[in-house]
């Protein structure tokens, strides 16, 4: 697991909380330094990939891209940051919270 910062620190408990739950809707409270991405057919290498992954399915498999991640991918949107989890409940990086 990584260790993700916010700022401002939070003091109160009411701060606390709103950490707490920027945390869990980017997953940055369980981000790992591996995320897996879903491989999208956009270069010939990939399409190979993505038609294999055809046939993988009904044996209830997928060929995945791993990606390196650190805290400093949360910061940030998903679409700056594309090593970012695909599947969290928003694509908002933390900081975007603070001014929500």
């Amino acid at each position: 697991m990584l260790s993700v910062p916010t700022e401002p620190k939070p003091q109160s408990g009411a701060e606390l909380y709103l950490d707490l739950l920027k945390k869990i809707l980017t997953r940055a409270l369980i981000a790992k330094r591996l995320e897996r991405h879903t491989v999208n057919p956009r270069s010939a290498k990939t399409q190979m990939i993505h038609g294999l992954n055809r046939v993988a399915r009904g044996f209830g498999l997928e060929a995945v891209r791993l990606t390196q991640t650190g805290p400093e991918n949360y910061l940030e949107s998903g679409h700056e940051a594309s090593s970012r989890s695909e599947d969290a409940e928003t694509m908002l990086g933390t900081k975007q919270f603070d001014h929500a």
